[in-house]
């Protein structure tokens, strides 16, 4: 329980950040003119049944094996469910090696929806995968400019980075970032993007650029609790033949190859201080785009392409078995694209 006093001018929206192991909370107009508001967040209940694991779930410990995965984010703190090749990363904002796990909730809940391993209910899409991570930016700071981007994702294909996933987004478009990414497609490596957040806006940058595989956010009734941002992403339409599916309000229009993906109520690892499990919830195209990557990389290992020459040949033929297993969940191709992968 944590209360707030409010005086002064009528409070119209009011929202929680979850801290870990809780779910958010929110709650819009008319909330309070003055005086207090008790916020009671909810836990988050061991073996919850969130979106995503309602549609992948169990998973094989070695899914995804001998891929490897870059993420260039915030950065990935420690969990004892993580393991990151190479450390924590480099960080291109203070250019040298990231130790700390200030400021990198964000890129390490990217990176347990990828690939958390060990006996937790909530593994990644693809726990035997390997991880990277680039560190481009401050959480809630996002200060990093197109040469750093830009050389994290040179980094990464350097790297031998199988995929990479990116869950950013920015309101213009940046030449020098553009050139980079299409240089790494045309070295067969596999770019993932967070479709963007403006509410059924056009598709955000670099998601947008040809080539990227640009992925929605899907939701699902009775996957969280009422009262929490997540509820608030639910609205029209319903999806067909199953309504409790829906597209997030948040979530930006696709492209009709692109795919949707659970993104509403997601459960990950978050950086623990103290080398426990730590676990939160969040929103976003964010959370949908490291689903796909992990997809990605389960398709490369299952196959055996992985052992192939990472080439555009390679690339092609896994994007092209993805699109083969998505099925429509009875949206309009602007907003699932392809649709949901299958498991």
């Amino acid at each position: 329980m944590a209360e707030l006093n409010i005086t002064g001018s009528e409070l119209r929206e009011l929202w929680v950040a979850p801290v870990p192991g809780h779910w958010s909370w929110c709650a819009r107009p008319p909330v309070v003119h003055s005086g207090r508001v008790d916020v009671d967040v909810t836990p988050i209940s061991a073996g919850h049944v969130d979106v995503l694991r309602h549609y992948y779930n169990p998973y094989a410990p070695s899914a995804g094996s001998g891929v490897r995965v870059g993420i260039i984010d915030t950065g990935v703190g420690p969990n004892p469910a993580l393991k990151v090749e190479g450390g924590y990363g480099y960080d291109y904002d203070s250019r040298g090696p990231w130790t700390a796990i200030e400021g990198s909730p964000h890129g390490t809940h990217v990176a347990g929806i990828i690939a958390a391993n060990g006996d937790s209910a909530w593994l990644g899409v693809a726990p035997g995968a390997t991880l990277r991570s680039y560190r481009i930016y401050i959480e809630r700071e996002p200060s990093a400019g197109p040469y750093d981007i830009g050389a994290a994702i040179d980094d990464a294909v350097a790297d031998k980075c199988d995929i990479i996933n990116l869950s950013i987004e920015f309101e213009n478009n940046a030449p020098y970032i553009s050139r980079r990414i299409r240089r790494a497609i045309a070295e067969g490596v596999i770019v993932v993007g967070a479709a963007g957040n403006n509410g059924r806006g056009p598709l955000a940058f670099p998601a947008s650029i040809e080539g990227v595989v640009a992925v929605g956010a899907l939701g699902r009734h009775g996957t969280f609790p009422g009262g929490t941002s997540s509820a608030s992403a639910a609205g029209p339409p319903p999806g067909k033949p199953d309504p409790d599916n829906f597209v997030a309000l948040f979530s930006n229009c696709v492209r009709p190859h692109d795919f949707i993906a659970p993104g509403v109520g997601v459960i990950s690892t978050l950086p623990s201080p103290s080398k426990h499990d730590a676990w939160g919830v969040f929103d976003g195209t964010s959370q949908a785009a490291p689903v796909v990557a992990g997809l990605a990389a389960c398709v490369l290992s299952e196959t055996g392409w992985i052992y192939e020459a990472r080439t555009p040949t390679r690339a092609d033929k896994t994007l092209a078995e993805l699109r083969r297993r998505a099925v429509t969940l009875g949206f309009s191709m602007d907003l699932e694209g392809t649709g949901l992968i299958g498991a």
